[in-house]
């Protein structure tokens, strides 16, 4: 049993929110408090209402659609426009990627230098994913200038 901050209830611990920053790992306000208050700001704030719902809205709209997947916002860290993957493409490469992990932790591929520098910190690079073992090994600095 814990007691609620905002109503002074007191009530079991499933009807509070975890929250791992809290000594007994639970919100100090019940769920029904913060749903409340919750409400009472979407009211007062129904621009923001209406820019949340719209983009959950286009979320699922893509996700139902499975149409053209965004990688990253419109403009990535690097200044670069967003770049703009099927989900044929999408499917490939995560499908690649996690091949190669795969590998790698079994022990049946192995990391190497990069080569280009030689450098001991690699990443691995697939040139074509539908060969999710041909990885070519290249260090931070060089992956990214390859995929500028």
């Amino acid at each position: 049993m814990k007691s609620c901050t905002k109503c002074g209830e007191t009530k079991e611990f499933d009807l509070f929110k975890k929250n791992s920053k809290m000594v007994d790992g639970y919100d100090s306000w019940c769920k029904s408090c913060h749903n409340r208050l919750k409400q009472i700001w979407l009211n007062n704030h129904p621009e923001k209402r209406r820019e949340r719902d719209k983009r959950r809205y286009a979320q699922l709209m893509r996700r139902k659609r499975g149409d053209n997947y965004v990688v990253g916002s419109s403009e990535n860290r690097r200044g670069n426009r967003a770049v703009v993957l099927d989900s044929e493409t999408k499917r490939l490469r995560h499908n690649a990627r996690r091949i190669a992990r795969r590998a790698i932790a079994s022990g049946k591929l192995i990391k190497h230098p990069c080569q280009i520098c030689g450098e001991a910190q690699v990443e691995s690079h697939h040139p074509d994913y539908s060969q999710p073992l041909d990885v070519v090994w290249l260090c931070k600095d060089h992956h990214a200038e390859i995929h500028k």
